[in-house]
């Protein structure tokens, strides 16, 4: 009787140790959702397109429309919310300037990673409007958002209008766009707190209409790119023409190595992929634009046009790799130009390094065999390379030579650093044979400097007579051996699904705050 209840303790022991673990798991999942919008500092968002040669019209198509791009330098939250106001600020006041204009305000409709370009254009008002919205200051109140030709600033910030937290300011379409005295216009407005061209949180551009940073400083993980954004001499100008999306007028350019490409390799050779985002003049690229970082190697091929042979994809081939070196492939700023003229943005990689290793791993008898050792001898095996893979390590016990044609079909494996031991005669007279490979495919062989010659002891000990009873079998129960009827079976399954119940009607866990 005592070991029936015992059974069935632990019967249901196990069922509900299985309920928990079900219910923990699914509420763990719960943890990866979207992280909480993101409160901005000053300078962690970037303008770098500015247009203001189309009036605001409703229901319009989005060709040739008020725009901006902005760049965040930090990763934001889905639901983070963040306003665009091109109505000037009063240091006198210390408020929003009376009178009209207004703000635009975006809403992350998802997580949103550092440096992605996201484009404001007057028709998203009505094209996204889960994502777009525009409004007075104050809110509800007719004015809107409509950069002037004659002048205007774009004042982003988040929080309260009535208190707003300032992150970044632009201002352009005239001498000067900023003021410190006086009452500023619908063309000028005074920089507000927490924001200064001291801190490149503040940018001055000129008189023209439409403005882009030069997309071959497009780079926001540059520590210098906030810097660089607030330099009015890194813009292009135009009063007609409205630039693109900034990535799209610029050449952008990735480099990896080729697909198929070994690595690590054991062959002086290393072949990469240039791809652009957009056809380039081929006459400005050659292989001194091609940045190689390692301690040698050099372009000797290419580089040269690759499928579908359209002026955007290159390959290349880099060789006099010194041993156990590893290559690493990339385009710097402006080598290259489109057939407008445009210079390349610094390129990004996924995979742009190769690692070339000739070398086989070293094998070392660290503690030899010993002839004559009583009963069993002990043998120590170290293996060192610079790409080792000890799974591969192995050896034989044979009287044949060690090497390529050695069989190794019953190999036993091998820890480098290892003692072994061979216990008994019954190998005398062969030798120990190790096998190792690493990484890139370099292979070694090395026997022991002695045979096997192991000496039993003259008064061997006799073994110990087997059992006769039969060995004990645990965990071999039947269900009615255990005691547990099929009604245990079915309230086991009934707690399981009532831990999955209790999940199902329980608050969902809300995220931690994301910055």
């Amino acid at each position: 009787m005592k070991a029936i209840f015992e059974s069935k303790f632990r019967f249901y022991q196990q069922i509900l140790l299985a309920g928990a673990t079900i219910f923990i798991a699914l509420l763990a999942s719960q943890s990866v959702a979207q992280a909480a919008p993101t409160t901005l500092a000053p300078g962690d968002l970037v303008i770098v397109t500015v247009a203001s040669d189309t009036n605001f019209a409703s229901g319009s198509p989005c060709a040739s429309q008020n725009s901006f791009d902005f760049v965040p330098l930090v990763d934001i939250g889905s639901g983070t919310t963040i306003h665009f106001a091109d109505k000037a600020w009063n240091g006198s006041t210390n408020d929003w300037r009376s009178g009209g204009e207004g703000k635009v305000t975006y809403v992350a409709p998802t997580d949103i990673s550092a440096g992605t370009v996201i484009r404001y254009e007057d028709c998203f008002i009505n094209t996204m409007p889960s994502v777009w919205t525009m409004d007075g200051i104050p809110s509800g109140s007719s004015g809107n958002f409509d950069p002037s030709t004659s002048g205007d600033n774009i004042l982003v910030f988040q929080g309260d209008e009535a208190n707003p937290d300032f992150i970044y300011g632009i201002g352009w379409a005239r001498t000067a766009s900023w003021v410190s005295s006086g009452t500023p216009t619908t063309n000028t407005s005074y920089i507000p707190p927490a924001l200064s061209t001291a801190a490149s949180t503040i940018v001055d551009l000129g008189a023209r209409d439409n403005y882009q940073l030069q997309c071959s400083l497009f780079d926001p993980a540059s520590s210098s790119f906030l810097a660089n954004v607030a330099n009015s001499g890194n813009w292009l100008g135009d009063n007609t023409t409205i630039f693109p999306v900034i990535t799209e007028t610029c050449p952008q350019v990735t480099v990896n190595q080729v697909a198929g490409q070994n690595d690590p390799t054991n062959v002086d050779s290393a072949i990469f992929e240039v791809v652009f985002s957009k056809p380039i003049d081929p006459t400005t690229f050659n292989a001194s634009d091609i940045t190689l970082s390692g301690t040698s190697g050099t372009v000797t091929t290419g580089p040269l046009q690759a499928g579908p042979m359209d002026d955007t994809t290159f390959q290349f081939t880099v060789t006099g790799m010194s041993a156990e070196d590893t290559v690493v492939a990339s385009l710097g700023v402006a080598v290259v130009q489109d057939t407008g003229g445009n210079d390349n943005s610094p390129s990004t990689s996924v995979d742009n390094q190769v690692t070339y290793d000739p070398e086989a791993p070293v094998i070392t008898f660290t503690t030899p065999l010993t002839p004559g050792a009583t009963d069993k001898d002990t043998f120590t095996v170290t293996i060192t390379d610079f790409l080792p893979d000890a799974t591969t390590y192995v050896y034989v016990l044979t009287t044949s030579p060690c090497g390529v044609s050695t069989d190794f079909s019953a190999a036993e494996p091998l820890v480098s650093g290892a003692s072994i031991d061979i216990v008994g005669d019954s190998d005398n007279g062969k030798y120990v044979c190790v096998r190792a490979e690493d990484q890139p495919g370099n292979i070694s062989y090395s026997r022991s400097a002695n045979p096997i010659q192991v000496v039993l002891s003259s008064n061997p000990s006799e073994e110990e007579p087997q059992s006769e009873s039969e060995p004990e079998v645990i965990g071999q129960e039947t269900l009615a051996e255990t005691g547990i009827e099929n009604y245990d079976v079915l309230l086991g399954v009934m707690l399981v699904f009532g831990s999955l119940l209790i999940y199902l009607i329980t608050p969902k866990l809300s995220t931690a705050k994301v910055k």
